[in-house]
This record gives structure tokens, C-alpha cells and sequence, in this order.
């Protein structure tokens, strides 16, 4: 059953519309660069859009953009913006992630899945819409969209198109618009993309160039001689510009040879520039009349003032660059003093008049800074040299205290007291060089006959903390707790080994250990030979390592304790049913080790006979089957026992048993019975597998059902190696 859906697009083409759900949970990076390149209308289909409107949840485009690429039989792809096929930019700015999902496959046709450049996680804004079924493409692309509905055949009818070379087709069909029906990501904001702002650029730029445009016609010349109808936009007229005329009435000053006098020029206040250059005004001050006596007059003055007015403006500015200068000298001679105290400082010589002077002012000492110096002066602090205590005062201090406490420590308590009044009264105990203040001093010296005394701690006061207070340390407490941490941390390190050195043996193949058991004149003998040299056929012809095959026999008459069950089996000594069994239960337990090491290098190992015999035959005598099991618990369990039956008429015609012991008919008719219950037990408790062979066929064709039983463990086993009833 397919996914269900959440989201859909309607594309509307010149060759139908395209009805798209989408898989928006399974594959959302790609199904939001898909709705937000829709809603800023470009990217995703090559759109060159424009916003109409948004009603009812409905997202409609105007839209101009035609099919890629189309692969007849095989896919459609579109939306390269440059519409080379290799172009094209998401909605993150940068290829993003492939999002394959397991349960969507290309199983058929109209699916929509992102394009990529052939390497993972470079999806942009390409994508395409199967034609037929593609499990190609599976696991190499994002299929996050399909084709709803009859609007299937519209995308089947782009396929069949007409198409040139590359694949394009020669009359692309054109996207007219896109709707969003069901966008499952309303939070999607548009953005600005860079073609909005190169869009944006060449609005600006066209706009800057129809302004050029109308200033530049609006500039141009009217052509006057033209007839005009009044339909044409009339160019705006130059403005004129009139000259004015200096209002003069010579004719009303009743003597106009009078000399004018000039205002003083701290009414007139600053001249005033002329903004108009010299030369520019000179065509203005010419007139086609002849200048009368008064405007010569006036002139001459007017000159004369401008020729006063640049005098001052010399003058002044001649003394403020002087004052400049001098400014700046002052300034210099001011740095290259202080350059020369700091190098006086810094050589250690004697200090300018100004620094001497400061110095003697400071010398001179307030009354607070005297009276201090009577007190360190009486207590032995004074200074000497430049700053310096005396050392020697010091340490004569120091020796004379010592001597003062040797000799009251020498007294008794009860005189040390008097003693040390009539020292402090005669003097006898005052520092030698230190001079007397006259001042009020704290001389009193009782304290130096003091003693510290304690009584005699018989070990009662410490028992006796000992038993009413209890210690605590907190480092002692602090070290116990990093000791249980690091006891905890070893014991949880020794066991995540444990785990890790059993998962390693579980996940390491070891040999397998196989057992043949079966009634005499079944043939055991002569099928576990038969086996062992196929096995050892078949890894020989693979490789040329020794071959990991070996054949035990039991009992293994060779040993001493074998020599021992091979003179009872042929009847040459008689001994307990009890001690028999033992004895044979010895010496399978002679060979477990050498059984469990050849399982361990991934040696297969046959054996002919096991425990299973050995209770079998001991339990037909009559002993307790519980009994007889119990030497055998712990030996090396088979993964699989193969026991051959084989009837009482078939083993008498195949001839008569042996001389020895248990050779007889009866032996064999009880021990069948027995060999059933064991055969039960095995597979209720799980000791291994046990597969019963009927040994009446011929030889071949028991050796192919003991091969077809044994093969699938030729090439080893998983998992330890278990041990026969341990939990019993």
C-alpha cells in the first residue's frame, strides 16, 4: 500500500495540466525547496512569474517556462533556470541532502523526484517525472512527488514529443501557471532572490535613463519655424535674466563737484566680498555714455578705499602669522624644557630651581609628621641615611629582648613578677642605644614572667575523645570514594570484556564436533572412516593447509586405562559393572581436553562412539540411568550425534557379532532400547542435534545421508562449545 500524501501542486501547460501530491513527511528538505521556489515564482520550473492573486488557500502564478529535457520512454525533467540543463540554485542557497526513503521506489510511471548532477546530496531545482517504471534510479535520487489521476496522460503526452539531438524538445511546451491546492508548509516566507534583484537593477536602471532622456530634450533647442498645432508638448522657455541699473539722479545733488567723505570704517564694518570676479564685472561697469565728473570722483574713491581695505587685510594677516610663530616658538621651547628635565631625571642629576625649590618646601615637617617621629624613634623605628632602617639597632634589640626572657624563664613564677617591676623600675631592662622620648611608653614587661603550664595527661582526656567524639576526615572521605569509584569502573571494565571477548568467540567459527554412535555390524566403523576421508578430500582441494579433520575412537585402547577396558571387553579380566563403566568414562575424560582444543583451532573432529555408548551398555546391565549419566557431565558436548539403526534380521545376515563381551544378540536388544531414551533425551533438553541414519541400506547410500546430515557444518560452527548436561 502506498504512503498517504500531504501537500499538492497543480502545474497548468500548454499540453495540460499536472496534478502532483506530495510525500511531504517522508521528504521534506525537498518537498519545501519545491513550494517555496513555486511561491517566490522562480528557480523550481525557470519561472519568470508574476503574482496575480491568493484566495481560498490558493496560491495562483502567472508563469512563462518550458520542459527541458525529455527522455522518450524514460523521464521528463524541467526547471533550469538558465535552461542548459546543468543550472539552477535551491531554496537554501546550496545543493542540500538526498532524502531516500525505503518505502518509496520508481515502481512506475508519473513519479517526481529531484535531478542531480550524479554524485549524492546535489539536489537544487531540477526534477523530473518518470515515463515508465526505473528501479535504476532508486537510492540515487529523491522521489517526493507523484502524478494524480487522468493528468498522467498529459505528462505522457509531453513524453512523446518531438525532440532534436539533445533531447530537447523542438516545440517545447510552455508552463502557463502553477496553484498550490495544499501547502503542508505554511511558514514559508518568499524571499528575494537574486533575479528580483537583478530585475530590480534594470528597473532602476530604465528609470534613470528616461530621466536622461527628458532632461536632454528638454534641453534642446525649439525649433521656431516649425508649425505648431498646439497638440505637441510645449518645451518650457529659458528664463531671461535682466541686468539692473544703478539708480544715480546726478541732477538732484546740488553741488556735484563736492568731495564725498567717507563713512568711518567702524560704522561700515568689514568690507564685504564680491563673489563676482574682476574681470567678470568690468563688462558691467562699461556704458555707451561718456562717465561724468561725479562717477570719476566717485571711482577714484572707491579705489582708494579697496586699496585701504587690502593694506589692512595685509597687515592683519602679517600679525596673525606672526603671532602664529610665535605661538609655535613658546610651544617648542616649552617641550624641549621638559625634554631636558626628564633627561636630568633619568641621568640623576641635580634638579632645575623650580624642583629644588619644591623639595625644600616639602622638608619642612608638620607637627603630626614630628609626633610620629617621636614615637617610631622611641619604639626603635627611626631612619637613618635616605630612608634605611639600621639593622644593627635591630638585631641589638632583638638580642637584648632574648637575654631579658632566658633570664625571667630562669626565675621562679612568683618572684619573676617582683624582678621584672624593679627592672622596669631601675631601668635595667631597656634596650641599650634607644633614646628616652620623654613621652608616656608602654614599657610594662610583667608578662615576660609568665608561664604556660598543663596538667599531666595520664591518657584519660584522650580515650576519652576518642570514645565521645568521632572524627571526621573529609580527604579520608574524598580518597574512599575514589577507590570505589575506580573499583566500580574495573569491575564494570572486566565485564564489558567478558561481553566483548564472548561476542568475539561467537562471532569466530570453530570446528565441529560430530559423533557417530550406533548398534554393532551397523557399519560405524567403516562409515566414519568413509567420512573422515571425504572431508579431508574436500578441504584438501581448496587449500593447501593440513587438513582440519580428525577421527578419535573410543575407547582409545592405546592409553593405560584403555589397555585395561580392552583386556575386559576380550574377556581376559573380570571386573565390576561399576568400575567398568568408570573406566570407560576415564578415558573419554582423557581426551576432552584434546577435544576442546582442536574445536577451538577449527578442527572438525568425527568421533566413533561417545558417552552415549558407554551409557547405553552400562545402563542394559541394569544400573541406574541417572547413575550412569553422571561421570559423563561436563565432557565436551557433540553438535550433532548421528546414530545408525539398523534392524536384528539385517545384522544377522550381514554375518555373526565377535568374541567379544557385548557382542551377543541380547546385548544388542537391550541396548537398543536404551539408545532410544538417550536419543529422546538429546533433543528434549537440547545437548545437540541427534539425527537418526537407517544403516540398512547399502554403504554408498548411507555414506550420502551421513554426508547430506553432516555438510552443513563442514565449513564450522558459530558459538561456544557446550558441555553435556552441566545444568543436570
Amino acid at each position: 500500500m502506498a504512503l498517504p500524501t500531504n501537500g499538492r501542486v497543480v502545474i497548468d501547460t500548454t499540453a495540460g495540466e499536472i496534478d502532483i501530491e506530495l510525500w511531504s513527511k517522508e521528504t521534506p528538505k525537498a518537498c519545501r525547496n519545491f513550494i517555496a521556489l513555486a511561491l517566490e515564482g522562480q528557480g523550481l520550473l525557470h519561472f519568470e512569474t508574476k503574482l496575480v492573486s491568493s484566495f481560498g488557500g490558493q496560491v495562483i502564478m502567472m508563469v512563462l517556462s518550458s520542459i527541458g529535457q525529455i527522455v522518450p520512454g524514460f523521464l521528463v525533467q524541467t526547471g533550469d533556470r538558465t535552461g542548459t540543463g546543468g543550472g539552477g540554485e535551491s531554496f537554501y542557497g546550496e545543493p542540500f541532502e538526498d532524502e531516500v526513503h525505503p518505502r518509496l521506489r520508481f515502481a512506475h510511471r508519473g513519479l517526481v523526484a529531484m535531478a542531480n548532477n550524479g554524485e549524492k546530496n546535489s539536489n537544487d531545482s531540477q526534477f523530473f517525472i518518470t515515463l515508465d517504471r526505473a528501479d535504476e534510479l532508486h537510492g540515487k535520487h529523491t522521489l517526493f512527488g507523484r502524478v494524480m489521476g487522468d493528468t498522467l496522460y498529459n505528462v505522457m503526452k509531453i513524453g512523446e514529443m518531438e525532440i532534436d539531438k539533445n533531447e530537447r524538445p523542438v516545440y517545447p511546451p510552455k508552463i502557463k501557471s502553477i496553484t498550490i491546492l495544499d501547502n503542508p508548509f505554511p511558514d514559508i516566507i518568499p524571499r528575494i532572490t537574486a533575479a528580483e534583484k537583478r530585475a530590480q537593477q534594470r528597473a532602476r536602471e530604465n528609470a534613470q535613463r528616461e530621466r536622461e532622456e527628458a532632461e536632454r530634450r528638454r534641453g534642446a533647442k525649439k525649433d521656431v519655424k516649425l508649425l505648431s498645432f498646439g497638440g505637441d508638448d510645449e518645451e518650457e522657455a529659458e528664463p531671461v535674466t535682466f541686468k539692473k541699473k544703478k539708480i544715480a539722479r546726478p541732477d538732484l545733488i546740488d553741488n556735484p563737484n563736492a568731495t564725498i567723505i567717507p563713512m568711518p570704517e567702524a560704522l561700515l564694518g568689514p568690507p564685504k566680498k564680491s563673489k563676482e570676479h574682476p574681470q567678470e564685472r568690468a563688462p558691467e561697469k562699461e556704458s555707451s555714455q561718456p562717465p561724468t565728473k561725479h562717477e570719476q570722483s566717485s571711482k577714484s574713491n572707491k579705489s582708494e578705499g579697496l586699496d585701504k581695505d587690502i593694506k589692512k587685510i595685509r597687515e592683519t594677516h602679517a600679525k596673525e602669522k606672526a603671532s602664529g610663530s610665535d605661538a609655535r616658538r613658546a610651544e617648542i621651547e616649552q617641550m624641549e624644557d621638559e625634554i631636558r628635565k626628564l633627561t636630568r631625571k633619568r641621568e640623576g642629576g641635580e634638579d632645575s630651581d623650580d624642583e629644588a625649590a619644591r623639595k625644600k618646601a616639602k622638608k619642612t615637617k608638620s607637627y603630626l609628621e614630628e609626633e610620629l617621629a617621636k614615637y617610631s624613634k622611641g619604639r626603635g623605628l627611626q631612619k637613618k641615611g635616605k630612608g634605611r632602617k639600621d639593622e644593627g639597632d635591630v638585631l641589638a634589640a632583638l638580642n637584648s629582648f632574648r637575654g631579658l626572657l632566658q633570664s625571667n624563664t630562669r626565675l621562679g613564677t612568683d618572684d619573676a613578677e617582683e624582678e621584672g617591676d624593679d627592672m622596669v623600675g631601675s631601668g635595667s631592662g631597656a634596650v641599650p642605644g634607644v633614646e628616652d622620648p620623654g613621652i608616656e611608653v608602654d614599657d610594662d614587661r610583667g608578662f615576660i614572667g609568665h608561664a604556660l603550664h598543663f596538667p599531666k595527661d595520664d591518657g584519660e582526656e584522650s580515650r576519652k575523645a576518642e570514645r565521645d567524639y568521632e572524627v571526621i576526615d573529609p580527604r579520608q572521605r574524598g580518597a574512599r570514594a575514589r577507590e570505589e569509584e575506580r573499583e566500580r569502573k574495573q569491575t564494570a571494565m572486566k565485564q564489558k570484556n567478558g561481553r566483548q571477548r564472548g561476542r568475539r568467540m561467537s562471532s569466530t567459527k570453530r570446528g565441529a564436533f560430530v559423533v557417530i554412535e550406533g548398534l554393532d555390524k551397523s557399519g560405524k566403523s567403516t562409515q566414519a572412516s568413509l567420512l573422515h576421508d571425504r572431508l579431508q578430500g574436500s578441504q584438501d582441494a581448496g587449500d593447501t593447509a593440513p587438513p582440519k579433520v580428525v577421527l578419535l575412537k573410543f575407547p582409545d585402547r592405546t592409553t593405560a586405562i584403555g589397555k585395561m577396558i580392552d583386556a575386559y571387553l576380550r574377556s581376559e579380566s573380570d571386573l565390576d559393572d561399576h568400575a567398568i563403566h568408570l573406566l570407560f568414562s576415564a578415558n573419554r575424560w582423557e581426551l576432552a581436553s584434546t577435544i576442546m582444543a582442536y574445536l577451538t583451532q577449527g578442527t572438525t573432529v568425527l568421533a566413533d562412539r561417545y558417552a552415549f555408548s558407554g551409557i547405553a551398555f552400562t545402563a542394559r546391565k541394569g544400573l541406574s540411568y541417572e547413575w550412569c549419566r553422571a561421570p559423563e557431565v561436563g565432557l565436551p558436548a557433540p553438535d550433532l550425534t548421528l546414530f545408525l539403526n539398523i534392524s536384528p534380521e539385517v545384522a544377522a545376515a550381514r554375518g555373526g557379532y565377535g568374541l567379544e563381551r557385548y557382542e551377543r544378540e541380547d546385548v544388542q536388544t537391550g541396548v537398543r532400547q536404551v539408545f532410544d531414551k538417550i536419543g529422546r533425551a538429546v533433543q528434549d533438553e537440547g545437548e545437540g542435534k541427534w539425527v537418526e541414519i537407517d544403516a540398512g541400506k547399502n554403504k554408498e547410500e548411507v555414506a550420502e545421508d551421513l554426508w547430506r546430515a553432516i555438510e552443513p557444518l563442514v565449513t564450522g560452527v558459530h558459538g561456544p562449545i557446550n558441555k553435556l548436561w552441566e545444568t543436570a
